[in-house]
């Protein structure tokens, strides 16, 4: 067996390498009066102040302290890269809202998107071997999924689990045997298995009662060996015992079905877990909630960058009840009982109701119980965006209306940008997006691949009049989707069902456009329960009281059943879609499809044809068999990808192998990459029979999206692996705007030839700024180059302050004709050594141009920089105190509150000159302290300013040029007010 040497190929930290990491925030005083911020690390204390040097430890203690923000204005909280592990839900309530048009941002702090995870459970530790290879650890409290090194450990079961190509079907599972139709009996077939013996305690049925919809976690009561029946605690929706459709099933849950890798099962009376670890023992997180965010009644929130993960699941599952009213609540439609899901199932990893303007962006969500992000009832204006969710137990965002009749309260949501896959882990009948009961939102460019049913599920119910039915309005589109329906029959990538039930109209509208769907299959065991082939998957399903949908612009291949399926011949309109006659291939807007460039987690895995294979467009999967390389997967066809990537120059590795030409000439391709040929004529079989072959191609990203397309001149093009690698990687001293502190601003990337993922679009009015934390390696003078768009006829000035101080009231920003056309403003400033703050402030109502980044080059002064401690200086009318935090030395001064009160230095300069003195101190009044500064008796700056900081714990600095003489020099300090001066820790010189 010869393996392709690119099998696998993460190219993701790569190009993260070309993405500049979120900056440190600024901590001057003057940035907190527009500001709020507040710190949270792992290795912090809830007991501190919060502050970059004294963080908290848990979020929960940040967002306290955000309820004492008094004041209406932006609070940020900035979270530290780390783990943060819970043992209940975070919840946050209208208390925690943004205020006054503001809003609270938390938001990682130091690190890549994802990398201070919240993590909803605890390690396990005290592990003693049971017998063999499995291990044993008491952990107390039920739960029902595992985790062992981020990967989701499996319940032991019977049959085993055995993962075929199709990653998320579950099978094996054994065929239920023809009987007497029942909701809590099942039949089963005398040969399958030897119940005897078995421990039902904790023993539980997964089911797909009936026809494949929906399936069930069913607690078992009792099995009669005799009778060949298994009793279920509960009643299961759909009946089973049927002939016509006999279920599927399997057991899990029971000890003795623990026989291999990667199982475990919980005794819960003796509240001890059993593992038979996959990699010797890795780390074991054992959940100990559902939800690890429960936000309820709360707006203008975002959560930026944070990764969530495990999460726990429930040992009853069911959706919906068995018959109408089931529910017990009486609601006007009792029959839609069957289609909700039960109320101790509504929740999620990030758990929403009743919440407004809340964004989640940039996180990574990975291995929930049940859903990764669930909205229940009234949510609306809510942002999912450029989120990375994975192995989810149900589906990747469940969006849940009001009962029909109720209100239409969830509405106007973005769900936009998301990378969705490994769905329905737990849940057979998962999917990448689902919207019941729920209008106006939108569902656009994301992928979503790797689910047991659907991609996307948009729901109402049958048999209820339009008007009290919600799910209308909504926009689905630019979605590539593949490998979907891979543990179910008689549903597709994307399906909609009981959204508009009236024949005759009005309808209401749903519109699905711009859709690639590749892959959808499922796995051969779904065909002992539904044998007939007119219920194999298809790309799109008009399923009932679907009339008036609107699909438009699909290209659908390798589906399983015939691309579209109506279930009422009328329902809906279907243009410009693959399985049509006339079909222009040219109206898919191939460029837009699936992730956006900004996409913050880069290109990922590219197995070419596996069933990890993402990112294509179109094209046939296939497995090399019975050949020299029989395990190496490929992409045939005529086919292509686009990989979403920062603008740059990339070396890309292409890697074939043809596993079928028996002769030279059987298959002759060629490849473009940026509409550029890079290789044409390839014959593999010509040039190394059944081995690989590799080429490396060297191409230039401009417009954030690499795109490369196999073209066939004889047969059919394909490819094994690629590798993208390289990249441009920041210049040093680039501060791209993105990842600045955004003030009244928006990111953006719809205008070309920006640095980097984007630029920011400043809201249109006086006092919108953007921030940069700047370190400088030793004070000096800064050589700051702004690159920026302006595609207005009017100037749009800006004022520059460095650490607090206005350097420039204004700069000009003149029109530069369009906005894909940059230019470049050049100034010099002061700067100290370390961290620094620029800002650039609008000076007028039509804010700042578009700004790109900041170029920074700092031209160090003579000589290295020199601490000098206040409590080693002279001291007049003031004291060394230690009573405050985060001074430096052994102390600091406190000057007595009169005027004249001083503190005097005695410096060394190597050579005459002007040299920056750096004033470290701390104002916790809420009035200004001005002094004096006087350089060998001469006073060199008067009255000079030190504002109030945050509190006297909080320490800014204040940079002035001073005259110094070769040699020994005194410096003085001197407070002109009757408040004396400020907490004076440290000067710096030179």
């Amino acid at each position: 067996m010869r393996r392709l040497p690119m099998k696998r190929l993460l190219v993701a930290a790569a190009l993260l390498l070309a993405v500049s990491p979120v900056t440190l925030p600024a901590t001057t005083a003057q940035a907190a009066t527009a500001l709020t911020q507040l710190y949270v690390a792992p290795n912090g204390s809830d007991g501190g102040p919060g502050t970059a040097a004294l963080p908290f430890k848990t979020l929960q203690r940040a967002r306290d302290a955000v309820r004492a923000v008094t004041a209406d204005t932006d609070v940020v909280v900035y979270v530290k890269p780390g783990d943060y592990y819970l043992d209940a839900p975070i919840e946050f309530t209208a208390q925690d809202s943004g205020r006054a048009g503001h809003r609270v941002t938390y938001r990682v702090w130091g690190g890549p998107p994802g990398s201070a995870r919240f993590i909803g459970g605890q390690r396990v530790t005290g592990w003693t071997q049971y017998k063999g290879n499995i291990w044993q650890a008491k952990v107390g409290r039920r739960f029902d999924t595992l985790y062992e090194d981020g990967v989701r450990a499996i319940k032991a079961r019977t049959p085993n689990l055995e993962p075929g190509d199709l990653v998320t079907a579950h099978a094996h599972y054994w065929v239920a045997a023809p009987g007497t139709e029942s909701y809590t009996v099942l039949p089963y077939k005398a040969g399958d298995f030897d119940p005897t013996g078995w421990d039902l305690r904790d023993a539980e049925l997964r089911i797909w009662p009936r026809d494949n919809w929906f399936e069930e976690h069913q607690p078992i009561a009792s099995v009669d060996p005799a009778a060949h029946t298994i009793t279920l605690k509960n009643q299961t929706r759909y009946s089973m015992g049927l002939t016509t459709s006999p279920s599927r099933f399997y057991v899990q849950g029971m000890l003795s079905a623990l026989d291999q890798p990667g199982e475990f099962h919980y005794d819960s009376t003796a509240g001890v877990l059993y593992y038979w670890p996959r990699h010797g023992l890795g780390d074991v997180v054992v959940p100990r909630t559902k939800t690890i965010l429960s936000l309820n009644g709360v707006h203008d929130v975002t959560f930026d960058g944070l990764g969530f993960e495990d999460t726990d699941f429930t040992d009853f599952y069911r959706h919906g009840y068995p018959v109408e009213n089931g529910s017990g609540e009486n609601h006007q439609y009792g029959v839609y009982d069957r289609q909700i899901e039960m109320a101790p199932n509504r929740t999620g990893m990030i758990f929403m109701t009743d919440t407004a303007n809340v964004t989640i962006t940039r996180s990574h969500l990975r291995n929930s119980g049940y859903s990764a992000i669930y909205a229940l009832f009234a949510n609306h204006d809510d942002r999912i965006e450029s989120n990375l969710i994975e192995h989810a137990g149900y589906a990747g965002v469940f969006f849940e209306g009001h009962y029909p009749g109720e209100g239409d309260v969830l509405t106007h949501n973005v769900l936009a940008g998301n990378l969705i896959h490994d769905v329905g882990e737990l849940v057979g009948h998962g999917a990448g997006y689902i919207l019941m009961q729920s209008s106006n939102n939108e569902i656009s460019n994301s992928e979503i691949y790797n689910s047991p049913r659907f991609g996307v599920y948009l729901a109402g119910y049958r048999g209820i009049p339009n008007q009290d039915l919600y799910t209308r309005d909504n926009t689905v589109r630019n979605l590539n989707v593949h490998d979907v329906m891979q543990d179910s029959r008689d549903g597709a990538a994307v399906y909609t069902f009981g959204t508009s039930t009236s024949s005759t109209g009005p309808f209401q509208v749903n519109n699905f456009d711009q859709i690639a769907i590749n892959y959808a299959y499922s796995h051969p065991e779904a065909n002992n329960s539904q044998p007939a082939t007119s219920l194999d998957p298809a790309a799109v399903y008009l399923d009932e009281g679907t009339y008036g949908t609107q699909v438009s612009n699909v290209k659908a291949e390798n589906i399983q059943r015939s691309p579209v399926f109506k279930t009422n011949k009328s329902a809906g309109v279907v243009t410009n879609s693959s399985w049509q006659s006339g079909f222009d291939e040219s109206k898919i807007d191939y460029p837009n499809i699936g992730l956006r460039a900004d996409y913050p987690y880069g290109a990922l895995t590219i197995d070419a044809g596996s069933s990890t294979d993402q990112q294509f467009l179109h094209g046939t999967r296939a497995t090399a068999t019975g050949t020299t390389a029989p395990d190496a997967t490929y992409r045939h066809g005529t086919f292509s990808y686009r990989l979403p990537v920062p603008n740059g120059t990339y070396a890309v590795d292409l890697s074939f192998l043809d596993p079928l030409s028996t002769a030279a000439g059987q298959r002759v391709f060629s490849v473009t990459a940026e509409g550029q040929t890079v290789i044409s004529g390839l014959d593999v079989y010509k040039v190394a029979g059944h081995n690989p072959v590799n080429r490396r191609v060297t191409v230039t990203v401009t417009d954030g999206q690499l795109d490369l397309a196999f073209t066939p001149t004889t047969g059919e093009a394909l490819v094994s692996a690629i590798a993208v690698s390289g990249g441009v990687t920041p210049p040093p001293g680039r501060y791209e705007a993105e990842y600045a502190t955004i003030s009244q601003g928006i990111f953006e990337n719809t205008h070309t030839g920006f640095s980097g993922t984007g630029y920011v679009n400043g809201d249109n009015v006086a006092g919108s700024y953007l921030e940069w934390n700047v370190n400088a390696a030793s004070a000096g003078t800064a050589t700051v180059k702004v690159r920026y768009s302006n595609g207005t006829t009017t100037n749009r000035p800006s004022a520059i302050s460095v650490n607090g101080t206005t350097v420039f009231a204004s700069r000009d920003y003149n029109s530069t004709t369009t906005w894909d056309t940059w230019a470049t403003d050049t100034f010099t400033v002061p700067v100290n050594a370390g961290a620094n703050t620029i800002r650039a402030t609008a000076t007028t109502a039509n804010g700042n141009p578009n700004i790109d980044y900041i170029d920074v080059d700092v031209t160090p002064s003579g000589g290295t920089p020199v601490d000098y401690q206040a409590e080693d200086a002279t001291i007049s009318q003031g004291g060394v105190f230690t009573n405050h935090l985060n001074y430096t030395g052994t102390g600091f001064v406190d000057y007595t509150n009169i005027a004249g009160s001083y503190v005097e230095f005695t410096v060394n300069a190597a050579s005459a000159g002007s040299t920056p003195l750096v004033i470290r101190y701390a104002n916790g009044t809420t009035v200004d302290r001005p002094m004096d500064i006087s350089v060998n008796g001469t006073v060199v700056a008067s009255n000079v300013s030190f504002p109030p900081t945050a509190n006297w714990d909080t320490w800014v600095t204040s940079t002035k040029s001073v005259p110094l003489n070769a040699g020994s020099n005194t410096i003085r300090l001197t407070a002109t007010t009757a408040n004396g001066g400020p907490n004076l820790d440290k000067i710096t010189v030179g």
